[in-house]
């Protein structure tokens, strides 16, 4: 009897030192496996999130490995551009609110944030933002403080960037810059230098650009894993500036190169924005076989990224939604909850009819309104001419000028308008006049008098009917970005192209453009 309580001891013995070493085992190898997620998300994210979902069927693991492994598979689907599976992913977490870190909680919010800037919803992306700087204050350790607010700064930034805020989102950035220390993530600081790459490619500093975006590339060059998300970026934003100094073939290398890296992640939306820049770049160097392949390539990866916009909208306005209704179960008892809930959700279905049919009657109407005004000034200023202006008794014109020198200017005005030389850069008033074989006192009297603006004004004008008869009848030319739109007719910069594009329109030329392909997709329906 007492050797068989001996064995049974023994054996229960056994059995528990073999469950401990097991377990122990297993501790390395999910450590392992998350660290190889890591490792992959931005190079094979299909891989790494295979590993992510092996890892979460573990029967082992723990409500935070859980939390962190979640966290990691959205950060893979963003890469992947699969904004409605990041964002399902993220929202989830709260589940996990408990076993989660502070600096994991910026992350969540600054993802979400990013997504939702890249869905157009600026107002829940600044929310996100907001929140992030308010979990900012809860961590207590001095490094993952400088790295979560880097984080946050840097997509506050492309906020600013985004809303054309130029200026802003360089001075947040250069401030944040003078705080980098040797312990900020690697990953962060290449982030850093892209957009501050970014912000100088708008402004038209070219050299500043290409240097921010070269340290970029060599910063990601020193990790431990390749980057193709970020490295993407930074190709892409070389291949503008060389492409803004008229290096188009240096600008197609890399360009080819970006690509291949987008397709390795799969990602759609940065495929198009570089298909996008290969078309541009193909016209420039008169590159028929080329364009045409890529304009093709383009059409076809548009309508993916549309679909998948779409989906991943509607997603986020069901999550935010749900998450509201959440909060709100939260706070009430659980009968007069769940009334108000089927009420809120109702009214959260009409109302969000109503307004997606409001905002599209706006914004039609707004399109609608521009164009015709732009038809009626250009009618104004090619035939106001005609108009043989009332001369009131007592106050003659400044400038006297012989009645054939006065018609003989109006019909080369005439002509002249029915060119695109308004779109040369170095247009002027002197030049002009030089060419009408006049002086610039009666060119500038005559075009005061007739058209009842000033040279400059008169230019502008021109320039943007022609802009917005091209946009209305070329179906790519819708497409091309802004700072080659404003290059073609004739503007030395964005910022002086969109601030005239708003004084004569009333609109930006982003929200122009935005207009007129909805109402292009309506008519086309």
């Amino acid at each position: 009897m007492k050797e068989s309580l001996f064995y049974l001891k023994t054996l229960c013995i056994l059995i528990f030192v073999l469950k401990c070493s097991f377990l122990i085992a297993q501790t390395p190898q999910k450590h392992n496996l998350k660290k190889e997620v890591e490792e992959l998300m931005y190079s094979k994210p299909s891989q790494a999130l295979k590993i992510a979902q092996h890892l979460l069927i573990n029967p082992d693991i723990s409500e935070e490995e859980k939390a962190k492994v979640n966290l990691l598979i959205a950060k893979t689907h963003f890469v992947k551009g699969d904004f409605s599976a990041s964002l399902k992913v993220l929202f989830e977490e709260k589940k996990f609110n408990d076993h989660l870190t502070t600096k994991e909680k910026v992350e969540i919010e600054v993802f979400k944030a990013a997504i939702f800037r890249k869905l157009s919803l600026n107002k829940e992306s600044e929310i996100e933002i907001s929140d992030s700087e308010l979990l900012l204050n809860n961590i207590s350790e001095n490094n993952l403080s400088s790295e979560a607010k880097m984080f946050v700064q840097i997509e506050k930034a492309k906020n600013y960037l985004q809303s054309n805020k130029l200026n802003e989102a360089l001075q947040l950035l250069q401030k944040a810059e003078r705080n980098v220390n040797d312990n900020l993530n690697l990953e962060t600081k290449v982030w850093l230098q892209i957009i501050l790459g970014q912000i100088y490619l708008e402004k038209k500093e070219l050299h500043k650009s290409e240097t921010c975006f070269k340290k970029a590339l060599k910063l990601s060059e020193k990790n431990s894993s390749e980057n193709l998300f970020a490295k993407s970026y930074v190709l892409s934003g070389l291949a503008s500036v060389y492409f803004l100094e008229k290096n188009h073939n240096k600008a197609a290398t890399v360009l080819n190169e970006s690509l291949r890296n987008s397709e390795v992640l799969n990602n759609v939306f940065l495929k198009e924005m570089i298909i996008r820049q290969q078309i541009v770049n193909y016209l420039a160097l008169n590159d028929t076989t080329n364009y045409k392949i890529a304009n093709k390539e383009f059409n076809k990866i548009n309508n993916q990224a549309d679909l998948l916009e779409e989906d991943a909208t509607n997603v986020a306005y069901n999550l935010i939604s749900d998450e509201y209704l959440g909060n709100y179960e939260e706070a009430k008892g659980n009968y007069l909850t769940l009334l108000y809930v089927a009420i809120s959700t109702l009214l959260a279905v009409i109302f969000g009819g109503l307004f997606f049919w409001w905002r599209y009657y706006q914004r039609k109407k707004s399109l609608d309104e521009v164009i015709r005004y732009l038809e009626i000034t250009r009618a104004n200023l090619i035939n106001r001419y005609t108009e043989k202006e009332v001369v009131v008794k007592g106050l003659p014109k400044r400038v006297l000028i012989p009645e054939d020198t006065e018609k003989l200017i109006l019909a080369k005005l005439k002509r002249f308008e029915s060119t695109t030389r308004f779109t040369n850069k170095d247009i002027s008033l002197a030049v002009l006049a030089g060419q009408f074989d006049t002086n610039t006192k009666y060119l500038s009297e005559i075009i005061n008098t007739h058209y009842h603006v000033n040279f400059n004004t008169y230019i502008n004008k021109l320039r943007i009917n022609y802009l917005v008869e091209k946009l209305k009848s070329d179906p790519n030319y819708i497409n091309y970005k802004i700072s080659y739109l404003a290059e073609d007719c004739g503007f030395a910069s964005h910022s002086s192209f969109a601030t005239v594009f708003k004084s004569i329109t009333g609109i930006s030329p982003v929200t122009f453009i935005e207009l007129l392909k909805e109402e292009k997709q309506a008519i086309a329906v």
